[in-house]
């Protein structure tokens, strides 16, 4: 069987493909990337600078990044061999046969291409400064655990 062929290796049903996805992005752990987000809105809101069109680029934005590094970081941990069928992690749809490790990575390519689509729409409407966010926020997301920076193995990946 090919990789590219999931099967469930528990030998039930398998859930569909949204509650899949919903699982490898890990969505509870999203709200690392839309907490800081609704707090920066609230102080603008208090400062008189609220906007809500640019609300929702930088909400949908961050948390494809954030998705984006959570896809990443499974593909990288499984490759690895830091995550097997015998661990205990937030997503493991690789070692359940979910997904296969190239849709996990493809996905999170994907999230982090929505997240630097959206953020070069805020660097339009609000300057070059975002790209100072962006650019480090995405890298930083793909090597958490992607060789040969691998920030999470080398004690900077909460940093």
């Amino acid at each position: 069987m090919s990789e590219a062929q999931a099967i469930p290796r528990n030998g039930g049903a398998q859930p569909g493909a949204f509650a899949v996805w919903i699982q490898a992005v890990r969505a509870p752990a999203l709200s690392a990337a839309a907490v800081p987000v609704l707090l920066g809105t609230a102080v603008a809101a208090r400062d008189g600078f609220f906007a809500g069109g640019r609300l929702i680029f930088v909400l949908i934005g961050a948390v494809a990044i954030q998705a984006g590094t959570n896809l990443i970081n499974d593909y990288y941990d499984f490759r690895s061999g830091a995550d097997s069928n015998e661990s205990f992690g937030p997503s493991m749809v690789i070692q359940r046969g979910l997904l296969t490790a190239d849709q996990v990575w493809r996905g999170g390519i994907v999230a982090f291409a929505i997240g630097a689509l959206l953020g070069l729409v805020l660097v339009y409407l609000c300057g070059w400064p975002i790209l100072a966010i962006g650019i480090p926020s995405i890298a930083a997301g793909y090597f958490y655990t992607a060789a040969p920076v691998s920030l999470a193995y080398v004690g900077l990946g909460e940093l």
